[in-house]
């Protein structure tokens, strides 16, 4: 469904409004529908985590499912990175963000993209995820370093590393100082 403001029959302020396009939606097979955000989410000063579709927080609330897409240009122009990231989700195994690149020309290729390499796109993903592809592209790192990389919080990077022990491993350099690597795993 394009616009979810153009299939609901009031202002979309109003969660009664919200209610009635769930309620509609609801007799109909499952459905992808498309919703604008807020001007003001579009801002270079706006909270990324914040966006959610414009009007009543019911039109959030009450799906199943919710995704942010968000488009990044490549080096040309007919170059588009697309990241896919979820917003909301009920039930089921947790999705994880996912980046299609898109090349126009004579015809629309589609590929996979990391969004970790993505910059504009990186900062949304999950800082474990971040942290990971940090070490992975650069090798151990101590806690101040990655803080400093990627433009976190000290103690966020720490709560991150602490949260994924299996992620993650703490090694003794030989100046003293810690760091963090990746956990090795061999497929036996």
């Amino acid at each position: 469904m394009d616009s979810v403001g153009l299939a609901c029959d009031g202002k979309l302020s109003d969660d009664d409004t919200a209610i009635r396009f769930h309620r509609a939606l609801g007799t109909l097979p499952p459905a992808l529908c498309a919703a604008h955000v807020p001007k003001s989410s579009l801002s270079p000063d706006a909270k990324g985590d914040a966006v959610g579709p414009f009007g009543s927080v019911f039109f959030s609330n009450l799906c199943r499912m919710s995704w942010l897409v968000k488009k990044q240009p490549g080096a040309t122009e007919n170059v588009v990175t697309v990241g896919l990231f979820p917003h909301k989700q009920n039930d089921g195994d947790r999705q994880r963000p996912t980046g299609l690149e898109f090349t126009f020309g004579d015809r629309i290729d589609v590929r996979p993209c990391n969004l970790a390499d993505v910059e504009g796109l990186a900062e949304r993903l999950p800082l474990s995820t971040r942290i990971a592809h940090l070490i992975r592209q650069n090798g151990p790192r101590s806690f101040a370093q990655i803080a400093e990389e990627l433009g976190a919080k000290a103690d966020s990077v720490i709560k991150a590393v602490n949260r994924n022990d299996r992620t993650f491993t703490r090694l003794d350099g030989n100046d003293g100082v810690g760091r963090i690597a990746l956990v090795e795993r061999r497929i036996a």
